[in-house]
């Protein structure tokens, strides 16, 4: 699972540079964003 989450980010950082080609600094923050919302998603889903 983990294998495949990793696909994932690697696989939306490379759509999100295709489309903005040199944007280094945003497809950093996208990674972070949605690195930080599944956070919380499992730290809310382990406090029930």
């Amino acid at each position: 699972m983990i294998k495949a989450i990793m696909f994932i980010a690697i696989g939306a950082v490379g759509a999100y540079l295709y489309m903005n080609p040199g944007d280094i600094d945003g497809a950093t923050e996208m990674l972070k964003e949605g690195v930080n919302k599944g956070a919380t998603v499992v730290q809310e889903l382990t406090e029930k």
